[in-house]
């Protein structure tokens, strides 16, 4: 996280595993103004959010509000215990429509070719974020690549400019926040 100063952390992963897998490298950024927070995390994956979480274990340096959900909502970036640490009242999923990419070759870079997000991700996520965003119906999210997608209901507090489109949020020094869609 960006705190003033910035320090290189040694990871524990080899070379070889570092050079393979670029999301290795994410960032994590915590923006507070006042008692708003917001949290980045990159595409994170699981074996770095356990570092990260050890790293910050018995703190609350990752406790936020707003968290933009690692990894595009994939299975493999979100855990229940990252969202114990963050307590996030609000998530936000940055990827784009689930068929874009429907008519390409697999393995590439795109929502439908990796499925995003997941739907294992937006269990966890209704599991501890407060609902109160206007229903969402049926939206579509992924059990796993390409084909495998179905029509999901949200109610809670997640947001994805899968079917939001773009999401502007506001947010005063008091810890209010305003979504806008557009």
């Amino acid at each position: 996280m960006l705190s003033g100063r910035f320090a290189q952390l040694p990871t524990g992963w080899t070379q070889r595993e570092s050079d393979k897998n670029g999301n290795l490298h994410s960032l994590i950024i915590k923006v507070e103004f006042g008692q708003s927070s917001f949290l980045f995390t990159g595409d994170l994956e699981i074996k770095a959010i356990k570092k990260v979480l050890a790293l910050y274990a018995g703190t609350n340096q990752l406790d936020s509000d707003v968290w933009e959900v690692s990894h595009h909502g994939a299975e493999n970036g979100t855990t229940p215990e990252l969202l114990r640490a963050i307590t996030p009242k609000y998530a936000i999923i940055s990827c784009a429509k689930w068929d874009d990419g429907i008519n390409t070759p697999p393995r590439s870079f795109n929502t439908y070719n990796y499925g995003h997000p997941r739907t294992q991700t937006l269990k966890y996520l209704a599991d501890n974020i407060p609902g109160d965003r206007p229903l969402l119906d049926s939206v579509v999210a992924f059990d796993g690549i390409r084909e495998n997608h179905k029509k999901v209901k949200i109610k809670e507090n997640i947001y994805a400019t899968a079917w939001d489109g773009i999401i502007v949020i506001s947010a005063t020094n008091n810890g209010i926040y305003k979504f806008l869609t557009l």
